[in-house]
């Protein structure tokens, strides 16, 4: 099962939203670990055109890398800043989702209380 048995006695919608929010953070993490891969291939990039790289020129390509990198930084901290607002967003749906479960166990208990022990 996708949600690891966690939501099994959920009603169905809840559940639902459960694997969109799964699926959702393993995107997040999934662009998040493309950027890091991408910084990783500029920096190398930028190292190996270091040394042959001077004047005007290279002030221009060092130039371009620090705009690239303070933009990358910003979609970096975004990222972070989602993911954070996710997991407490979250714990908050689980903590209501929960609380919802409750109340109707509570009333089918009750409803099964009227009833009687012959279940009419």
């Amino acid at each position: 099962m996708a949600d690891g048995g966690m939501m099994s006695g959920a009603a169905p919608g809840l559940k639902a939203t459960y694997v969109a929010n799964l699926e959702v953070a393993k995107l997040m993490q999934n662009a998040y670990e493309d950027v890091l891969r991408i910084r990783r291939i500029v920096e190398n990039s930028q190292n190996d055109l270091e040394t042959g790289y001077k004047g005007a020129d290279g002030q221009a390509f060092y130039g371009l890398l620090s705009s690239w990198d303070a933009d990358v930084r910003q979609v970096e901290q975004g990222l972070l800043n989602v993911k954070e607002q996710m997991i407490a967003t979250s714990g908050h749906q689980q903590t209501k989702q929960e609380e919802q479960l409750e109340a109707v166990q509570r009333q089918q208990s009750a409803f099964s209380g009227l009833q009687g022990p012959s279940g009419r």
